[in-house]
């Protein structure tokens, strides 16, 4: 099916059967359409087309199954797609292994997943989801198995809610939720999914809960992305940062350099009291020699005078 530069009020695909296997089943490459267009439990045999597409108020392709083999074609192709409205696409099960909504702008509320394969994809191969360069308001993604490209996109909101490989680098947000929790553990196990490791994704994060006042957790974020960074250094190099690391954690945990230097202390306390003691030990020690010795009395200058002075007065 060819709609291909076509103009309307609103297309309503439900429940329909396309098919071109190999092939493009529906190309809708530039239509307009003023009212919205929807495709629920529709089954496409073939790639789509919405290339440069214009959809007024909300473009939805909930529990549609896309059935596209071709090893050439996108299964779903939508660059550069502008939706005046809401975005859903759920429940999708496809065949396909690229999804391509590169430079799409959405102003209303997006949202992608499930979106699972249709039959097993070999170990090494996941589905792919391009979302890069995107202008969008809001945008959650819910169990989707595939990679997911979000590099150079701008969103207000974003919420994650996939355990997905994602690649973020120059992706900026203004509000942020990550998984059931949104807690500093499961957000830095969101950045950690990125195959490259990209300081600028962990100040990002660092500075979005600054913005929310928890000045503890960018802390750890800076120290985390201090961390790798060391990690992917050679070894020699490494030395100066581990040291940093256990004395002051790069400065962000202050508190375990005072830690450090209590037990300095404590350690120089217990050597200065060990010498003291020594010392005063050392000067007993003549005295108890003197107090303990024993003193001869038949030696000629301990002999008494005395006995020399009873003769004396025996003789007066």
């Amino acid at each position: 099916m060819s709609l291909v530069d076509c103009t309307a009020d609103r297309l309503d695909l439900h429940a329909a059967r396309l098919r071109s296997p190999g092939g493009v089943a529906l190309d809708a490459s530039r239509i307009n359409i003023s009212h919205g267009m929807r495709a629920p439990h529709a089954e496409v045999d073939g790639a789509v087309i919405l290339e440069a597409a214009r959809i007024g108020d909300t473009l939805e392709l909930i529990d549609t199954r896309l059935l596209e083999s071709s090893s050439t074609l996108a299964t779903l192709n939508a660059r550069r797609l502008l939706v005046d409205g809401d975005l859903r696409i759920a429940d999708l099960s496809a065949t396909g292994s690229r999804f391509d909504l590169s430079q799409a702008r959405v102003t209303g509320h997006s949202v992608i997943g499930p979106l699972n394969p249709e039959v097993p994809l070999p170990s090494t191969e996941l589905m792919t989801l391009h979302l890069d360069s995107c202008q969008l308001d809001s945008l959650d993604l819910v169990d989707v198995l595939a990679e997911i490209d979000l590099e150079g996109t701008t969103v207000r909101r974003l919420y994650v809610h996939t355990d997905s490989p994602m690649r973020l680098s120059g992706l900026s947000y203004q509000d942020l939720a990550i998984g059931p929790t949104g807690d500093l553990r499961e957000a830095l196990a969101w950045l950690a999914r990125d195959p490259a490791f990209i300081p600028q994704t962990y100040e990002q994060l660092a500075a979005f809960y600054s913005g929310q006042g928890r000045e503890a957790d960018a802390r750890e974020v800076r120290l985390g992305a201090r961390r790798l960074a060391r990690a992917r250094e050679p070894w020699l190099r490494r030395l100066p940062g581990l040291l940093s690391d256990s004395v002051a954690g790069y400065g962000y945990r202050p508190s375990r350099a005072f830690v450090w230097l209590l037990i300095f202390w404590l350690m120089m306390l217990g050597w200065d009291g060990r010498k003291v003691g020594t010392k005063r030990r050392c000067q007993r020690a003549p005295i108890r020699a003197r107090a303990g010795r024993r003193v001869s009395t038949d030696h000629p200058s301990h002999r008494s005078s005395q006995p020399r002075l009873h003769t004396q007065l025996g003789d007066h």
